[in-house]
């Protein structure tokens, strides 16, 4: 499976629980189980070959909002408007309403 494979199979189900977070129908232990589960996954089906792949802006978007719904607490995701904003902007590449470079630097686990 290449990276572009993986993110394109990941995303839709990444936004819903995105999103079901913010809309706090999802709660923040659910959402960091997922986020575990998309690494765990990630590298059960990473090869060595996917490492030498170049990233592209989805992917790069992809793994920068796992990383951040992964990383901060409940309090620090619903009050930090510039995380926020960063999460939104994410979340709208992957969306595809974002067609330009990112500044955010998304790395593979």
């Amino acid at each position: 499976m290449t990276a572009e494979e993986f993110v394109n199979s990941k995303q839709k189900s990444l936004l819903f629980f995105a999103r079901g977070y913010f809309s706090k129908t999802i709660p923040h232990q659910e959402l960091h189980l997922f986020c575990w589960d998309i690494i765990e996954e990630w590298v059960h089906y990473a090869s060595h070959s996917v490492k030498s792949e170049p990233y592209s802006l989805q992917e790069r978007a992809f793994w920068h909002l796992v990383h951040q719904l992964h990383f901060w607490n409940d309090e620090k995701l619903m009050t930090d408007q510039y995380l926020k904003t960063e999460i939104d902007t994410c979340m709208d590449c992957l969306d595809n309403k974002i067609h330009e470079p990112l500044d955010f630097i998304g790395i593979r686990p």
